[in-house]
């Protein structure tokens, strides 16, 4: 597009009106939901847990011993794990290439010969 009609176009637009700081209000209220707001969401990814606790529940602080607890036997498993897949991953990863790769040069020499 030239500038000429870009000129033209906009030849009868003026400036904008600045706003006027006195003028600047709001108008009527916010509506109040009728629907339940998504849970609040813990920095783990959990959900926020804000119902009141009943006579059975344990205190906070035994709530949270099981769970510890349960983190850490995971912890043990992942690292007993990783440390049993660990010779395997290595052994797919570079060895088999490079086994292929001794077994075809080595049939090819063979043939050659």
């Amino acid at each position: 597009m030239s500038s000429e009609s870009i000129n033209d176009i906009s030849s009868g637009v003026g400036q904008p009106d600045s706003i006027d700081p006195e003028e600047i209000s709001s108008m009527g209220t916010t509506p109040t939901p009728d629907y339940d707001s998504s849970p609040d969401v813990a920095p783990d990814g959990s959900l926020v847990d804000d119902s009141p606790a009943e006579d059975g529940d344990p205190p906070k602080g035994q709530r949270g011993y099981l769970k510890h607890v349960a983190e850490f036997v995971r912890a043990i498993w992942n690292t007993l794990r990783a440390t049993v897949r660990a010779p395997f991953a290595v052994l797919w990863r570079y060895l088999l290439p490079l086994l292929a790769f001794a077994l075809v040069f080595g049939v090819v020499a063979y043939l050659t010969l």
